[in-house]
């Protein structure tokens, strides 16, 4: 069966293990960006596993082409969070540091507080001064240009990309991966599509299997169920074994984390342990991130479809209409259950286009739209966003 149904067959770790010498290793923008929010030691020694794959390592033009437009706003985002810490370590001192508040808290106790506050600021000025070096003078961005000088692929023309586009309209009208669910990104919808021919373009010309390195597991390139993100979309699977015509071969993907863990365990070069947490950590920081800005426009929303009819007037849906594509258009939104729901509101929107029907569409938002708290926990896939109050729940428990 495998021969006639490659695309089905499931590869086994020991194969990826035995194979990881051999095939060629395509990044994504956001692993190569991720390396940026690491401390300076763990980014050396990412680095280093880099320098140590140099020869199989493959970058997708588009991809450079992202991660050159994206890299000084990483460094920024970085800096402002460090920032914001530091602020919200130091009003937590000055509410420990008043007796008249604390007094329970002893002597020594705040001794304790002010050496660990010392300890926690040290850290937070040296990642600043090297995030700001990096900013200044990019120390770190021409290492990475040095590692992967020749490691670029050719760009499509303007009349392929052009094509690539046309075809994506279909592709994304029939939710066909990858890059569908980046539909109403604007500018770069078509981003991942472009990458993804690329990569195919890559299979037919070497004919290996290609490892993509790729923090992006939203559902237009992963296989998920139950929470658990299980392999690469068939579709994907099936155009790769087209191009190659081996059944032999084979196409993964694996977050950056995951091929750390992989190379540990390949034993081919060595990463701390703390290195793999603080990558798997970034990735989940970022998703929260997400979560809550999704959680702050669901609130935006409710609050507009909650006013009385008379005050909902067609500049109110116009609002609800810009926070919904501020929605769409927000990166790594789309690992959230949440997110279904506006799928479903969007669906029923797209049906209300008269103006005779702006007061119905109102209505279909106020009954559809979930309101979660805040993520308290999020796993490497997925957060986990409660939605207890909403009434979808409530008609599904009826």
């Amino acid at each position: 069966m495998k021969k006639h149904f490659p695309a089905y067959y499931r590869v086994h770790r020991d194969c990826l293990l035995k194979g990881l010498d051999k095939c060629l290793i395509v990044f994504d923008t956001n692993a190569l960006l991720d390396i940026y929010r690491l401390p300076k030691d763990s980014a050396n020694q990412v680095f280093d596993v880099l320098e140590h794959y140099k020869k199989q390592i493959l970058i997708p033009n588009h991809t450079a082409k992202e991660y050159y437009k994206d890299i000084h706003k990483v460094l920024l985002t970085q800096i402002a969070n460090i920032e914001k810490a530091q602020s919200a370590l130091c009003d937590l001192m000055n509410m420990f540091s008043n007796r008249r508040n604390q007094p329970y808290i002893s002597d020594r106790s705040n001794r304790h507080l002010t050496t660990l506050k010392n300890s926690i600021t040290r850290d937070f000025n040296d990642q600043k001064k090297y995030l700001t070096d990096q900013l200044l003078y990019g120390e770190y961005q021409n290492k990475m240009a040095d590692l992967l000088d020749g490691c670029v692929l050719d760009s499509f023309n303007e009349a392929e990309i052009e094509e690539i586009k046309r075809e994506g309209e279909i592709r994304y009208n029939n939710h066909i991966p990858p890059g569908w669910k980046d539909a109403d990104k604007g500018a770069n919808r078509y981003g991942d599509l472009i990458i993804w021919k690329e990569i195919l373009r890559l299979a037919s010309s070497n004919k290996k299997s290609i490892l993509y390195i790729s923090n992006d597991q939203k559902e237009d390139w992963m296989i998920k169920e139950k929470g658990l993100t299980i392999c690469p979309q068939y579709d994907l699977l099936e155009e790769f074994y087209k191009e190659v015509n081996d059944s032999n071969l084979w196409f993964h993907i694996y977050t950056l984390d995951r091929f750390l863990d992989f190379v540990n365990e390949k034993g081919s070069a060595k990463i701390s342990e703390e290195t793999v947490n603080q990558i798997r950590e970034s990735i989940s920081s970022n998703e929260m991130e997400s979560a809550n800005t999704l959680y702050d426009y669901i609130q935006s929303i409710q609050e507009i479809v909650t006013t009385p009819s008379y005050m909902r007037t067609l500049d109110t849906m116009k609002t609800v209409q810009d926070i919904y594509a501020q929605i769409k258009m927000s990166d790594n939104l789309y690992p959230f259950a949440a997110i279904n729901t506006f799928n479903e509101v969007e669906d029923k929107i797209k049906m209300k286009t008269t103006l005779g029907n702006t007061m119905d569409t109102m209505n279909v938002l106020a009954e559809n739209i979930a309101v979660p708290q805040k993520c308290e926990t999020l796993g490497s896939d997925k957060a986990i966003v409660n939605a207890e109050d909403s009434k979808i729940d409530e008609k599904e428990k009826e």
